[in-house]
C-alpha cells in the first residue's frame, strides 16, 4: 500500500480455509488454525501502514450449516486469540517489572557505592534521594509497556487524562513533601505520582481498568517464568 493512498477502513472476507485444508489432504479446522495465524499477521501488517479501522468477515450465516464440531471449533478461535494476547500483555508487564524491580533493589542496595564511584563523598547526601528516586522507574517503565496496550486497544483519548491527572497530582505532592522531606520529599512525589498515574488512575478510569488487573496478573511470579521460558523457546 501507498502511503498517500492508505484506506481509512478495510474490509476482508475470510474465506476458503476448510476447502485448502482439505486440498492438501487435510482436517478443515487445520485450515481454520493457519486462516487464524494469517489473519494476526493481517492485522499486523495493517495497522502498521495506518490503516484505522480493519474488518474481519468470518462467519456468515450459511456456516451454520457446518457440522456442530466445526462451528464449535470456528467460534473457539477468537477466544483461543484474544486469551494469547492477554498472556502475551501479562509477560510483557512481567518481565519489565521484574527487571525493573531488580535493577531498582540493586541500585538501592549499592547507592553509596555509585555515588562514591560517580560524584565522590561530598555527594554522599543523595544517596538515600537516588534510593527512592530510582523506584520511580519501576512503574516508569510499566507505564511505557502499559501504553502499548493502550494503543493496541485504541483508547489513546484516555492518555490526555492520565497526563492531565498525573502532571496535578506530581504539583500537589511536591507542595506537600518538599516543605517537610526537602530533595527527598521530591524524590517521593515522583514515584508516587508515577504509581498513581500508571496504576492507580488506570483503575479509576474505568474503559482502562483492565489494563491494572493485567498488572497485577503479571507480579505473579509464575508469570515471569512463563515469560522466560517462551523467551529462551523451551
Amino acid at each position: 500500500m501507498l502511503k498517500n493512498k492508505v484506506p481509512n477502513h478495510l474490509a476482508i472476507i475470510l474465506d476458503g480455509n476448510g476447502r485448502w485444508a482439505k486440498s492438501k489432504g487435510l482436517v478443515r479446522s487445520i485450515g481454520h488454525k493457519v486462516g487464524a495465524n494469517i489473519a494476526k499477521d493481517i492485522i499486523s501488517y495493517v495497522f502498521d501502514k495506518d490503516v484505522k479501522v480493519l474488518s474481519l468477515f468470518c462467519f456468515s450465516t450459511e456456516n451454520w450449516k457446518r457440522s456442530e464440531a466445526e462451528i464449535n471449533y470456528l467460534m473457539s478461535i477468537p477466544i483461543t486469540y484474544f486469551s494469547k494476547y492477554e498472556e502475551n500483555l501479562i509477560q510483557l508487564y512481567s518481565i519489565v517489572l521484574y527487571c525493573a524491580t531488580a535493577y531498582s533493589a540493586f541500585v538501592t542496595f549499592f547507592a553509596p557505592f555509585i555515588i562514591d564511584l560517580i560524584y565522590g563523598q561530598e555527594y554522599y547526601p543523595a544517596i538515600n534521594v537516588l534510593r527512592v528516586l530510582v523506584w520511580y522507574t519501576l512503574f516508569s517503565y510499566f507505564g511505557g509497556a502499559k501504553d502499548v496496550w493502550i494503543l493496541a486497544e485504541g483508547k489513546q483519548k484516555y492518555l490526555l487524562w492520565l497526563n492531565l491527572f498525573g502532571a496535578m497530582a506530581n504539583v500537589l505532592l511536591n507542595l506537600l513533601l518538599i516543605p517537610v522531606w526537602g530533595v527527598i520529599g521530591a524524590a517521593l512525589a515522583s514515584l508516587v505520582t508515577q504509581a498513581f498515574t500508571n496504576v492507580a488512575m488506570c483503575y479509576v478510569i474505568k474503559p482502562l481498568r483492565a489494563n491494572t488487573f493485567l498488572f497485577f496478573k503479571a507480579l505473579n511470579p509464575l508469570a515471569f517464568y512463563r515469560a522466560l521460558k517462551s523467551m529462551v523457546g523451551k
